[in-house]
């Protein structure tokens, strides 16, 4: 299971590239309560897709899927980012692909400890979901709230008194 995971992070590495990483890194590293709490919702959603799908007649199982792939990559990308954090807390900032594979394997070892490895297991799991979701996938730590920010319209310039 270990060996499993932790090759499982090395090809999300090398798939999304060292930046990216980089980015859902720092998104947990400063953001992992917003990204607890976007998990949580995340989570929410995905019954709620789950619910909606299993409505629509013979397209439930395609859907379900469908769904159920997008969950388990989020989670994955989540997990890579996750595995840097804790690499480079470990090895003192490096930032290599043997640092996000002992931060995997840290992960992994801490799901398995007895009575308290569910609850890590919770914990990380939202929050490599909600890191994901929260950097997009790792474009920038504060994407979402960028999506949700209002932007001012600009007024359109004012004539000087007295011209037609």
């Amino acid at each position: 299971m270990a060996t499993c995971n932790v090759l499982l992070v090395a090809l999300g590495y090398l798939i999304m590239g060292g930046q990216r990483v980089g980015v859902l890194e720092s998104t947990v590293r400063e953001h992992a309560g917003l990204s607890l709490l976007t998990g949580i919702a995340v989570m929410i959603a995905t019954v709620v897709l789950l619910v909606i799908a299993s409505m629509v007649g013979p397209l439930t199982p395609i859907l379900a899927v469908v769904i159920a792939l997008a969950g388990l990559i989020t989670v994955l990308i989540g997990y890579t980012g996750m595995s840097c954090r804790l690499g480079k807390i470990l090895t003192r900032g490096g930032d290599s692909l043997g640092a996000v594979c002992l931060g995997a394997l840290l992960i992994t070892l801490l799901q398995f400890v007895p009575f308290f490895g569910v609850f890590f297991c919770l914990i990380f799991a939202l929050l490599a979901t909600g890191s994901a979701a929260l950097s997009g996938y790792g474009k920038a730590p504060d994407w979402l709230p960028n999506q949700f920010a209002t932007k001012q319209p600009v007024p359109p310039p004012s004539r000087p008194h007295g011209t037609s």
